[in-house]
């Protein structure tokens, strides 16, 4: 096993605590760092979009979702719940035993990405100290 592969529970454990204490002092600096809302973001914004073909994207650029996962990840991917850990843990082994996944699916507004398909792997990869993934991207452009 390499050095950034670790026991799957034990990272994700390292993970949640990490994102247990970045709320912990969000909290007493009385800010919030949640994902981005996508549909907050374009709202009622007239907009078009094209494929923007696969592409590797800096994690540090992933600041939104599209849907509900945005509660279940802060703004670095950290889990921030434990219902989530099954899921997680099974990405994580299936990274570890070299099991391909399918390909992330992300939207592009500017220079931020919104997570349309991907949080776990997303987390995942962050957790073993990626600093890029490959995704499938859709460009959006609002008007």
């Amino acid at each position: 096993m390499d050095m950034n592969m670790q026991n799957p529970v034990a990272l994700f454990n390292r993970a949640r605590q990490r994102g247990l204490f970045h709320q912990l002092t969000n909290r007493f600096a009385k800010t919030n760092h949640p994902l981005l809302d996508l549909e907050e973001v374009v709202g009622r914004k007239t907009y078009s979009q094209r494929y923007g073909g696969i592409k590797s994207v800096d994690i540090r650029l992933i600041r939104g979702t599209l849907g509900t996962k945005g509660l279940d990840f802060d703004h670095h991917f950290h889990p921030l719940t434990d219902r989530i850990r099954d899921r997680w843990v099974s990405v994580a082994k299936a990274r570890e035993e070299n099991v391909p996944l399918d390909v992330l699916r992300l939207i592009q507004i500017g220079g931020s990405y919104f997570v349309v398909d991907g949080h776990h792997r997303i987390s995942v990869a962050r957790a073993l100290g990626e600093s890029a993934v490959d995704a499938e991207v859709t460009v959006i452009d609002v008007g």
